[in-house]
């Protein structure tokens, strides 16, 4: 019994000792160590834990999976590639491009202090699918191969109104920032602009512009020189004092 024995640990030590030096050739052959790899640099031995993607079936290491308590391992059960391979489809589809939409309308205005959307992301969802123009604007986003300037998009028709089923209208995100752009520059929408006040060298009010960029475009005066004298970096940009309508 105790050459038995002996035998038996003198086995076990050169089983060790060949997946040491080569698992690889050695873990199927004996069925140990299941989700451990070896791997060598600079001719140092470093066991790695690995998992198999329920999706794609690649034995990986861990890492390349995300942290999930209740996974096995610890891990999800899908690696990382194959997640955000998922996340994809999944925000393309029409139920996707609408609750993003949604959560944006949310953050935006919790982020701006104005009244949160007055519809849920389902009420949202079925505003767009009774309207012919979302379906439209959805299949030339699908046939541009998701072009972003193509992407279907939710515009209030008012910005100086909350977000209400009543004041949106249904564009494309290319469409939705030009118009932006242009009420910005045109005037229609200065709520996030600063009013600036133009005054001569005797504090004289010569002119009231809605931005510092605006007061740039007619006076001809850089918007970056007008913009500084205003936080009282400079006294005067081209002869005159310049200042937001807050600090009067």
């Amino acid at each position: 019994m105790l050459y038995i024995m002996k035998l038996y640990n003198i086995f076990c030590i050169f089983v060790l000792g060949l997946m040491l030096v080569s698992y690889s050739q050695t873990a199927e052959a004996i069925a140990v160590a299941p989700f451990f790899s070896i791997q060598s640099h600079n001719s140092n031995t470093i066991a790695v834990e690995t998992k198999k993607c329920t999706v794609c079936n690649i034995k990986q290491s861990l890492d390349l999976f995300y942290l999930k308590n209740t996974g096995y391992l610890g891990r999800s059960a899908i690696c990382k590639s194959c997640t955000k391979k998922k996340e994809l489809i999944e925000r393309r589809t029409v139920r996707g491009v609408v609750f993003k939409a949604y959560y944006h309308q949310r953050d935006m205005s919790k982020k701006r202090g104005h009244d949160l959307p007055s519809y849920s992301k389902e009420q949202l969802l079925q505003f767009a699918l009774s309207t012919n123009i979302f379906h439209s604007l959805y299949s030339d986003w699908v046939d541009s191969e998701y072009s972003l300037w193509l992407k279907p998009s939710f515009d209030r028709r008012d910005d100086y109104k909350p977000y209400t089923l009543d004041n949106l209208q249904i564009t494309t995100w290319g469409g939705n920032n030009c118009r932006s752009h242009s009420d910005r520059v045109n005037g229609i929408n200065t709520k996030n602009a600063k009013t600036v006040l133009q005054y001569d060298s005797n504090m004289n009010l010569v002119n009231t512009f809605y931005s510092a960029r605006n007061a740039g475009r007619v006076t001809g005066v850089s918007q970056g020189n007008i913009s500084a004298v205003c936080r009282g970096e400079f006294p005067k940009a081209n002869g005159f004092i310049w200042r937001y309508k807050t600090q009067t």
